[in-house]
C-alpha cells in the first residue's frame, strides 16, 4: 500500500489514518506498533572488522607477485630470501592497517553526539521517552532550540497553556505532520540545503509540493529555532526522509576503484606477465645452452626476484601515509589511504552552497533609507564591521570580501555617530530591529553562536556594529505586546516601552514626551507587506529627521535592485502607540553593565531593591515580557512610518573565492549544487567567480523571473535553462552538465544524478557537503569531502576525507597534496624500476652469453630490499613542483608508466646494464691474467657500480621534468643523505668485512674499482639530465609553433 501524501491531508484525517488522537496512544498500542514498525532508528551498516581489514591489505596485485616470488624462493630452499620477502609483505600490510585504523579513530573523535529524548503524549499524559521508542501515531511536542529527532508528518496542534514550560528535547528522528503551532519555525538546511528559516503552519498543501515547500511537516535532523508546536508521527526509521536518504546511500555500490588503484592493478598485471615471460625466456635460453634444467630453475627464479620490485608496495603505502599525515596537519582527515592520491586527480568539485561555500550565517550587507544607501562590512555574527555610505551604483563587487566597503571608501568612518542626524536615524532603525527580535547572540571564546532565527541574528549583529548593545536595549525597552511572525501575515510586531533615557529620543517628535517616555510599535517583515501599512517615510533633510509622504515607486526600485543582487530583503517600520493603550511603566531599576563581557553574556545583572545582583534573562520569555493586553494585527494595519530596507544574505566564506580561483588555475571546475533559490544561488556564484564575470547581477534577476519549475540548471554566460534534472535522461544529462556552473533547487536525488553524469563524462569528481542530503552524492563521488565541524553524521560516514575546519580552501590543500603524492609515487616507481630492469637484463645477458652471473641471487635481493628501498624512502618527503597547482588534472586513462617514464626506465636500465656487463667482462675476462679479478671480486665491482648509479639517479628523480643541475636539488631533501651515507658504509662492509663475504659472496677489490663505480654514477646522472633538457627544448619549440602569430 502506498504511503499517503501526509502534507496534503488535514490533521483530522492524519489522526484518522493513524488511529490516534491528541491524547496520544495507549501503552498497549505502542507495544503493538513497535513490533510492527520496529525501533525509530536507521540501522548502521556493518563495519569491517580489524581481522578482515588487515587481510584486505594483501588484496593487491603487487603483493600477489611478491608471494609468488616467495613461493619460488622456498621451492629452491632459499629460506633467507623467503623470510625477507614475507617480511616486506607483512610490513606493508601493517602500515596500511595502522593508518586506516588511525583515520577511523580520528573520524570517531569528531562525531557530534546528538540527544535521544522526545516529549510525547501517552494516554493524555505527557512523558519524556527515548526517541528510538517513537512509533507512528505518537503525539510529540516541539519547542525552541529542539532538534527534530523524529521524522514526523503531523498537522500541528497547540498544547494547553499549562504545558508551555521550558523543556529541552532532542533532535527529531521521526516524520511528523503538524496540527497546531505557536510561531513555530524550523531550520532545515541540513536536509534541504536552504539556509532560510521555515515557518510552519497546519494547513494542508498540494500533494506535488517538494520537500522545501512542505510547511506543515517537520523532518529528522532539522532544528526548531522559534516557537512551539505539536505533531503526530507518521513515519519512523527508514521510512523517514532521513531514512530514505540512508537507503539511497546504501544502494550505491561500494566505493569504486581510485585512479591510482586502477593504474597499479593494470601496472601489476603487466609486470606479472612481463616477469613470467622474462623468466621463461631466460630458462629456455639456459637450457638451450646446455644448463641443467633442474638447477637452472633456480636461476630463472633469481631473475624473477630481480625483476620484482619487492619494496614497492611498502613504498606506495608509506607515500600515501605521509600524504595523509601532512593533510591532517592541514585540517583534513583521510579515512582511506588511496583517497589522498585520488584528490589530486579530481577534475570537477561539486560543492554544496550552504555551510560549505557560504558561512551559513545570514549577514546584513546593505541598508537602504529614503535618503541614502549604506554598505555594512564584516561577515557572520561577529560584531566587527562598519556602516558606511554605498557607491552610487551597487554591484556584486561591492559585496566581495568582508571589508570591501572600507577599501572603497577609506576616508569614511562609521555613519552611526550619535551626534549626527544620520547616526540618530540609523540607530533608530537598528534599535527597531533589536526590539522586534527574539534571537540571542552569545560569545564563547571569540566564537559567536546564535540561538534563534538567523535573520534576527543578523539584525543583532548589525546593531552591535552600530555600537548598540542588544541585551541592554531589550532590557531597557520593556516589551509590552507581540504579534509573532506568521507567513499568512508576513510580518512580526512588538510593542515596547521607550523610556525617556532611550537613544530613540529625539526621533520623529518624541521630544514632546521626553520627560515621561512612551510606547511604540516596532515592525519588521516582507517589504511589500510592510509598505502597505505605511503612510510616510522617515528621512533626513537639512540636518533634521522628518516624516514625508511615502514614495512607493522609489521603494519598489530599491527592492528590485536588492533582489537582483540576491539579497533577502526585510522592511523596518514603526509608529507611536495611542496614549493609554498600554499601562505606563514606572522608573526602571538602574542597569549595571560593568564590562563588555557582562553585556555580551547570555544574562545581565540588575540591581534589586536590596542592592544585590539579580539575574534576569537576556531575552525575557513571552509570559514575562508581555505585560499589557494582547496585541492585534489591526493595530498596526496602517499609519506606520517606513524607516528603511535591510538587505542580507548568507555570505561566502572568506577564503572560498581564492580557493575557487586556485581550483580554476589547477584546471579544476567547481560546480555549485544547492537546494537554494535560483536568484540567491546565481548571486553567490557571481561573487565566488564560478562563471564568467560578464554574467552580471541583472542576468541573475532575469533568470529568477524566468524560472517556474525547480530544479533548474544555470549555464554561463547566458544562464541557459534546461529541463529539470529528474526529467532528463541520463545520456542527455551527461551532455548538458558539461558547461553547467550552478544547479539550483536540487534534491538529494538530483545531486546524485549530477555526480553520476559527470562521471559518465570521464570526470574524477569530488563532492563536498555537510548535510544529510549530501550523503548519497558524497559516497557516489570519487572523493567525498565532509565538513567536520558542521557536518552531519551521515555526511561524515559517506565521505573519504573530513575537513576539520569546514573550509573550502582546505580542499585546495587536499588537491595539492594529492598531486604531490602522485608525483612522489611516480618518482618512486621511476627510481625502482630501472634497477630491477638492469638486474634482470644483466642476468639474461649473462645467460645468453654463456658467462657466469654478474650478480648472485643474494646480491640481487640485497639491492632490491636494502639499497633500493633505502634510497626510495626519502622520496615521499620531496616537496611539490612549483607548477603543481598550475597544471591540468592528470588524465586517469594515462597509464602509470607513460611514455616518458617508460623511456627513462629503459634508458637508465640499459646504461646500468651496459656498464655492469662491460666492466664485469673487463675485470673477469678481458684484462691480462696478472691483473684479472676473481668472480667474487668482479661481482662485487658490478654490485658497487649499480649502487652508485642508484645513488646519483636518486637525485635525478627529485624533479621529473625540471633540471637537477641546481644547488637547490642537493639541499631541498635532506632526508636523502642519511640513507646515502648508510648505503656507502654498507658497500664498504660488503667489500672488506669477512662475514659479509660469506653471506653475500663478495670480496675485496682494488681501489680503482671504486673510482670507476663513482664515475658510472656521475655519467648516468649527466645523461639523464641531458635527456630532460632535450625534452624541455622540444616542448618549448612545439609551444612556440602552436602560439598564434602576434601573441
Amino acid at each position: 500500500m502506498d504511503e499517503p501524501a501526509w502534507h496534503a491531508l488535514p490533521a483530522v484525517k492524519c489522526f484518522e489514518i493513524l488511529r490516534s488522537n491528541k491524547k496520544g496512544l495507549a501503552e498497549e498500542e505502542v507495544l503493538l506498533r513497535r513490533r510492527k514498525y520496529g525501533q525509530n532508528k536507521i540501522p548502521e551498516r556493518a563495519k569491517i572488522g580489524p581481522v578482515l581489514r588487515f587481510l584486505l591489505q594483501f588484496h593487491n596485485i603487487l603483493i600477489y607477485i611478491l608471494l609468488a616470488a616467495a613461493v619460488l624462493a622456498i621451492v629452491e630452499l632459499r629460506y633467507a630470501e623467503f623470510g625477507v620477502i614475507i617480511g616486506v609483505v607483512v610490513i606493508d600490510a601493517v602500515l596500511g592497517f595502522v593508518q586506516e585504523s588511525h583515520a577511523e579513530r580520528e573520524a570517531e573523535a569528531i562525531k557530534q553526539m546528538l540527544s535521544t529524548q522526545a516529549v510525547v503524549m501517552r494516554s493524555g499524559v505527557r512523558k519524556t521517552i527515548n526517541a528510538v521508542d517513537l512509533v507512528p501515531g505518537d503525539v510529540v511536542r516541539f519547542i525552541f532550540m529542539v532538534m527534530v529527532i523524529l521524522h514526523v508528518s503531523c498537522p500541528f496542534f497547540r498544547w494547553p497553556p499549562s504545558t508551555a514550560t521550558h523543556c529541552h528535547t532532542p533532535p527529531l528522528n521521526a516524520h511528523t505532520t503538524i496540527p497546531q503551532t505557536v510561531n513555530l519555525h524550523t531550520q532545515e538546511s541540513a536536509l534541504t540545503g536552504e539556509s532560510t528559516v521555515n515557518p510552519k503552519r497546519p494547513e494542508p498543501i498540494t500533494a506535488d509540493s517538494n520537500l522545501a515547500e512542505r510547511i506543515n511537516m517537520t523532518f529528522s535532523g532539522t532544528l526548531v529555532v522559534q516557537g512551539q508546536g505539536s505533531a503526530v508521527v507518521v513515519a519512523t526509521g527508514l521510512k523517514t526522509e532521513l531514512g530514505k536518504i540512508s537507503g539511497m546511500v546504501n544502494e550505491i555500490e561500494t566505493r569504486h576503484l581510485t585512479p591510482l588503484t586502477r593504474q597499479i592493478t593494470v601496472f601489476g598485471r603487466f609486470l606479472a606477465i612481463a616477469i613470467l615471460i622474462v623468466a621463461a625466456i631466460s630458462y629456455g635460453i639456459g637450457v638451450a645452452w646446455g644448463r641443467n634444467p633442474v638447477d637452472h630453475l633456480f636461476t630463472a627464479a633469481t631473475i624473477a626476484v630481480a625483476a620484482i620490485p619487492e619494496g614497492l608496495p611498502a613504498i606506495i603505502s608509506m607515500t600515501l601515509a605521509l600524504g595523509v599525515r601532512r593533510l591532517a596537519q592541514r585540517k583534513a582527515i583521510v579515512r582511506l589511504l588511496p583517497a589522498v592520491e585520488t584528490s589530486g586527480s579530481v577534475s570537477v568539485i561539486c560543492s554544496d552552497k550552504t555551510g560549505t561555500l557560504t558561512a551559513n550565517q545570514i549577514t546584513v550587507r546593505l541598508v537602504t533609507t529614503a535618503f541614502n544607501r549604506y554598505l555594512v562590512t564584516g561577515t557572520g555574527y561577529q560584531p566587527i564591521g562598519a556602516i558606511v555610505p554605498a557607491p552610487p551604483h551597487i554591484t556584486l563587487q561591492d559585496f566581495l570580501g568582508e571589508d570591501q566597503a572600507d577599501r572603497r571608501t577609506p576616508s569614511l568612518k562609521n555613519c552611526c555617530a550619535p551626534e549626527s542626524p544620520t547616526g540618530q536615524f540609523l540607530t533608530e532603525l537598528m534599535l527597531a530591529g533589536v526590539l522586534c527580535n527574539d534571537a540571542t547572540l552569545t560569545s564563547q571564546k571569540d566564537q559567536w553562536e546564535l540561538l534563534g532565527d538567523p535573520t534576527e541574528g543578523a539584525l543583532l549583529a548589525l546593531a552591535m556594529k552600530g555600537k548598540l548593545i542588544p541585551l541592554e536595549e531589550q532590557f531597557t525597552h520593556t516589551r509590552q505586546g507581540l504579534i509573532p511572525f506568521e507567513s499568512e501575515i508576513g510580518f512580526m510586531c512588538t510593542a515596547n516601552w521607550v523610556p525617556s533615557s532611550s537613544s530613540s529620543y529625539p526621533f520623529l517628535g518624541d521630544s514632546t514626551v521626553k520627560a515621561i517616555g512612551r510606547h511604540k510599535y516596532f515592525l519588521k517583515g516582507a517589504p511589500e507587506v510592510v509598505a502597505r501599512k505605511c503612510l510616510g517615510q522617515a528621512t533626513v533633510i537639512d540636518g533634521r529627521i522628518i516624516v514625508e509622504n511615502l514614495d512607493l515607486d522609489y521603494w519598489r526600485r530599491e527592492m528590485e535592485t536588492m533582489g537582483s543582487l540576491g539579497l533577502r530583503v526585510l522592511a523596518i517600520a514603526e509608529k507611536a502607540a495611542p496614549s493609554g493603550r498600554f499601562p505606563a511603566i514606572g522608573q526602571e531599576s538602574p542597569l549595571v553593565v560593568p564590562t563588555e563581557q557582562a553585556v555580551l553574556s547570555p544574562t545581565l545583572s540588575v540591581v534589586g531593591p536590596d542592592q544585590s545582583p539579580q539575574p534576569t534573562p537576556s531575552v525575557p520569555s513571552m509570559s514575562e515580557a508581555i505585560r499589557g493586553p494582547p496585541l492585534g494585527p489591526a493595530e498596526v494595519d496602517s499609519g506606520l512610518v517606513l524607516l528603511g530596507l535591510i538587505g542580507m544574505f548568507d555570505p561566502p566564506r572568506e577564503d572560498s573565492k581564492q580557493a575557487i580561483q586556485a581550483c580554476h588555475r589547477a584546471g579544476i571546475k567547481v560546480v555549485m549544487i544547492t537546494g537554494d533559490h535560483v536568484r540567491t544561488a546565481a548571486a553567490i556564484g557571481n561573487m565566488l567567480g564560478l562563471f564568467d564575470e560578464q554574467s552580471l547581477p541583472s542576468r541573475a534577476n532575469e533568470v529568477s523571473k524566468a524560472v517556474t519549475e525547480p530544479p533548474i540548471l544555470l549555464v554561463p554566460p547566458d544562464f541557459h535553462l534546461i529541463p529539470p534534472i529528474a526529467q532528463s535522461p541520463p545520456q542527455q544529462l551527461a551532455r548538458e552538465v558539461a558547461n553547467v556552473a550552478i544547479f539550483a533547487r536540487s534534491t538529494p536525488a538530483d545531486k546524485l544524478r549530477v555526480v553520476k553524469a559527470l562521471q559518465k563524462n570521464g570526470h574524477i569528481t569530488a563532492m563536498t557537503g555537510d548535510g544529510v542530503n549530501d550523503a548519497p552524492a558524497l559516497k557516489q563521488s570519487n572523493v567525498g569531502l565532509a565538513m567536520g565541524l558542521s557536518g552531519t553524521e551521515a555526511a561524515k560516514e559517506a565521505a573519504d576525507i573530513i575537513l576539520t575546519d569546514d573550509r573550502f580552501s582546505t580542499i585546495v590543500s587536499a588537491v595539492e597534496e594529492g598531486r604531490i603524492v602522485y608525483d612522489n609515487l611516480v618518482r618512486s616507481i621511476l627510481f625502482v624500476l630501472p634497477t630491477n630492469f638492469a638486474q634482470a637484463l644483466v642476468l639474461i645477458v649473462g645467460i645468453a652469453a654463456g658467462m657466469p652471473d654478474p650478480l648472485s641471487a643474494a646480491q640481487v635481493l640485497l639491492v632490491n630490499i636494502v639499497t633500493t628501498v633505502g634510497l626510495t624512502l626519502p622520496i615521499p618527503f620531496q616537496r611539490g613542483e612549483h607548477d603543481v597547482l598550475r597544471r591540468p588534472p592528470r588524465n586517469p586513462q594515462v597509464p602509470l608508466m607513460d611514455a616518458v617514464i617508460s623511456a627513462r626506465t629503459v634508458l637508465v636500465g640499459t646504461l646500468a646494464t651496459v656498464s655492469m656487463i662491460v666492466f664485469f667482462l673487463m675485470d673477469y675476462w678481458w684484462i691480462p691474467s696478472a691483473r684479472r679479478l676473481s668472480l667474487p671480486q668482479a661481482q662485487t665491482g658490478a654490485l658497487n657500480e649499480l649502487m652508485f648509479i642508484q645513488i646519483f639517479f636518486a637525485f635525478n628523480c627529485l624533479h621529473l621534468k625540471g633540471s637537477c643541475l641546481t644547488r637547490r636539488t642537493f639541499s631541498e631533501n635532506p632526508a636523502l643523505y642519511l640513507p646515502i651515507v648508510l648505503i656507502v658504509l654498507l658497500q664498504v662492509a660488503l667489500t672488506y668485512v669477512p662475514f659479509m663475504h660469506v653471506a653475500f659472496g663478495t670480496a675485496a677489490h682494488p681501489w680503482w674499482v671504486w673510482l670507476r663505480a663513482i664515475g658510472c654514477g656521475i655519467a648516468v646522472f649527466l645523461v639523464v639530465e641531458l635527456e630532460k633538457w632535450i625534452r624541455r627544448l622540444l616542448y618549448h619549440r612545439r609551444q612556440a609553433k602552436a602560439k598564434p602569430i602576434g601573441v
